[in-house]
């Protein structure tokens, strides 16, 4: 849980995304990897030529590595098809860990 903590509080204070999305093993019966799967979207303020610039993407890896291993983030659009989609990805389970569907957990400030 600490892990889930600091990585709210890394991506909160680094700016730039409205939710997350709390997705994976961490939210199924069992944790199975011992890690946290995070998706992010970008906060619709940060205009769409800056989400492609090589700066954020830099700043981004820097995020990802200083989360690293407990926490694996996933950074997407905050548009409707995009997070749908992403969100029925995450929601069901590896065919080897049962197929089940598993809920997420939504956190936005």
């Amino acid at each position: 849980m600490e892990c889930l903590r600091r990585a709210v509080r890394t991506l909160r204070t680094a700016g730039g995304f409205q939710r997350i999305f709390v997705v994976g093993c961490f939210i199924g019966p069992r944790d199975m990897t011992g890690d946290v799967d995070l998706l992010a979207t970008f906060d619709p303020a940060v205009a769409l030529e800056d989400r492609a610039s090589e700066t954020l993407a830099a700043r981004l890896e820097v995020l990802r590595k200083s989360l690293k291993p407990e926490v694996d983030l996933n950074v997407i659009d905050d548009d409707l098809p995009t997070v749908d989609e992403a969100i029925r990805f995450f929601q069901r389970d590896k065919a080897e860990h049962g197929g089940f569907d598993r809920g997420i957990l939504q956190l936005v400030w």
